[in-house]
């Protein structure tokens, strides 16, 4: 989706206006923060995109639209882009040279190795009367490329309700979370009331768990806890597991649902977790619980690309200029100085600047900056006709660790649905993710059909048992026939009533009694239809697949001063990395402003001025009019939301 900033705005057509403090490249949501910051203290911000949406690698396509982009069939950026009404007369000196910028294509987009799959012929799908060219009509789809969630309690959200940008956006609650250990999907409890109830693990497991999640949120306090903690702080947490003698499937629940390792933490490789970091995932994600309803995770509605575009609504708001469809074809550098003067874009307008900041699919060429890669993730998206775990209201998580199904790896699988405005009611989006490796496609297709089948089949049997709606009892009928009479006869009085008016009375009692006779066989037909459905088995079918690989990179060898380029995403589920890398750009290019400074609610605004302007139109003593700094101001909002609109949706 876009946010309708599809031209240039706040742009004038003056020489002066084509100098900024910082251009930034690319809407992904580290640049998306990091625009929004600079314009919200001021600064002048240009921000381009070669491509026509908002996201980056953060984008959701509508299912046609992702179909393009995976076979190659989306048209080339930087055509039929809008004109701009740009003064080519920005300041140039003999010493400044251009840098060609490297096109994006398939093999140096972040994204490699696209495949589609079309299901719908399949002879297990022969009831599926829906093509692709149907099921694609309109926009009820929206589909992450690279799907991510929030912590309630982690830095996104307090930037989000600090800078007002929460006020753009809705969240749905993660409704549960699965791993797969002992040979089945174990539901993976998180408070107190749900670890208690747990018929899975034992008395002894539950006192364990309880103690170290304890511990996590505690360990300054106790001594002993402490040096522990010190002896292991910079060791993989699973060492620490192991210490405190967590049980093996505990150890699952806490590494892979909880502190969110997307790698195999029993295996030496240069991935695993360290305590210091799992500790602290581990309280984050326990201090969550509660902040916005009984969940930790938090997933924006319509998709993540909401997240990038919020931002970006900000730092328009504050004088941020966007022009999406044409992005930097060069780059103007300093050869004296070896320092960013500009760029040249696509469309051939030059605009000078401070500073640059860009994502990885912009590199110079002739420069002597090099990628290096840091990782791959496989992933492999597919569409089905109905769901998993069809009684959830919110998206599921499901982790399949190393060798659950003979998997390499650790296998994260999110079902998004309807709930999530991210598809068509009777249809979900099943996400599967893994470490690439040379078994990871055939991984992923493995389990893509235990979810499917068996998975799907578990979901049902410990679904939530519906609950028969209590039927109206003859006597609630009677009762309310009576009542019904009872206004009839009242509305002229009974004695003054002729026989033919009785009849007449009669008659309109006995429709209103039919009526609702009528009215209560509908009720009960639709109701014993709904548990009906509810207790029938649905077997989901897969439609259509997407394979990607996405390649993880970051730059060596920077050597033009004030040019900064930021790092592909991580496969972390939580967003965090880009907040965190956006404030340490934003503290190196301005170390005296604030960062995300707060920005009061419309409505508090709003009502302090109206406040004001009350009391200006009384004549009252000088000295009872209060001053601007003793005026109370108030807010009302609803029980769901924060100061600021932090909405969530349950």
């Amino acid at each position: 989706g876009e946010l309708g900033i599809d031209s240039p705005t706040n742009m004038d057509t003056s020489p002066d206006e084509t100098h900024f403090d910082v251009i930034v490249v690319g809407t992904g949501l580290t640049q998306a923060i990091l625009a929004g910051a600079l314009s919200r203290v001021g600064k002048k911000v240009l921000h381009l995109d070669r491509n026509d949406l908002y996201g980056g690698q953060m984008s959701s396509f509508s299912l046609q639209g992702l179909r393009d982009w995976v076979t190659n069939t989306t048209p080339a950026q930087g055509e039929d882009g809008f004109p701009i009404d740009v003064v080519q007369s920005a300041e140039t000196r003999d010493s400044w040279q251009t840098i060609d910028i490297q096109p994006t294509t398939s093999d140096t987009s972040s994204y490699i190795d696209r495949s589609f799959t079309d299901l719908t012929q399949a002879p297990e799908n022969a009831e599926v009367a829906e093509s692709f060219e149907a099921l694609a009509r309109g926009s009820q789809y929206n589909i992450d490329l690279c799907p991510k969630m929030t912590l309630a309690g982690n830095q996104l959200v307090d930037g989000l309700i600090q800078s007002g940008v929460a006020r753009y956006l809705e969240f749905k609650g993660l409704h549960s979370t699965y791993v797969h250990t002992d040979g089945a999907l174990r539901f993976v409890p998180t408070s107190k009331s749900e670890i208690f109830q747990d018929t899975f693990i034992s008395p002894l497991e539950k006192r364990s768990l309880m103690k170290f999640t304890k511990f996590c949120l505690e360990h300054p306090s106790d001594v002993d806890d402490e040096q522990q903690y010190q002896q292991f702080v910079s060791r993989p947490f699973v060492e620490l597991l192991k210490a405190r003698k967590v049980s093996s499937r505990l150890q699952n629940f806490i590494l892979y649902a909880i502190a969110g390792a997307s790698v195999d933490q029993n295996t030496a490789n240069s991935h695993l977790m360290t305590t210091e970091k799992g500790v602290l995932r581990v309280k984050t994600y326990v201090e969550s619980i509660g902040r916005f309803g009984s969940c930790a995770f938090l997933y924006p509605l319509y998709g993540v690309s909401e997240l990038p575009q919020a931002f970006c609504r900000l730092s328009a708001v504050y004088g941020g200029v966007y022009i999406l469809r044409n992005g930097p074809k060069q780059l103007l550098v300093d050869s004296s100085t070896r320092s960013f003067k500009g760029v040249i874009t696509e469309q051939g307008h030059r605009f000078t600047a401070d500073h640059l900041v860009s994502e990885l699919d912009y590199l110079p060429i002739n420069s002597s900056m090099s990628i290096k890669e840091t990782g791959r993730v496989r992933h492999l998206l597919a569409v089905l006709q109905g769901t998993v775990k069809a009684d959830a209201t919110a998206p599921v998580v499901f982790v399949i660790p190393s060798n659950a199904l003979n998997n390499a790896d650790v296998i994260r699988v999110l079902q998004i649905g309807h709930e999530s405005m991210c598809s068509p009611k009777g249809k979900s989006l099943i996400h599967l993710m893994m470490r690439d490796c040379a078994s990871a496609t055939e991984n992923l297709q493995q389990a893509l059909q235990f979810v499917v089948q068996q998975g799907a089949a578990q979901m049902f049997k410990q679904r939530s048992k519906p609950v028969a709606t209590e039927q109206e009892s003859e006597s609630e009928l009677e009762s309310a026939e009576s009542d019904e009479e009872s206004s009839l006869v009242s509305e002229s009085g009974a004695e003054s009533l002729t026989p033919q008016q009785l009849q007449a009375a009669e008659e309109k009692k006995e429709q209103k009694r039919m009526e609702r006779r009528k009215q209560k066989e509908a009720r009960t037909k639709r109701r014993l239809a709904e548990q009906e459905a509810a207790n029938t088995f649905v077997q989901p079918r897969v439609l259509f697949t997407f394979s990607y690989l996405q390649v993880q990179r970051r730059v060596d060898g920077l050597d033009i001063a004030n040019v900064h380029f930021t790092e592909d995403l991580d496969d972390d589920l939580d967003m965090d990395s880009c907040v965190v890398e956006a404030r340490a750009l934003f503290t190196s290019l301005f170390p005296a402003e604030e960062f995300l400074p707060h920005t009061a609610n419309p409505d508090e605004q709003n009502d302090e001025e109206r406040e004001m302007e009350d009391l200006a139109t009384y004549d009252l003593p000088e000295d009872s009019i209060p001053t601007t700094d003793t005026v109370e101001t108030t807010a009302t909002t609803e029980d769901n939301t924060t100061a600021v609109g932090m909405a969530w949706t349950p």
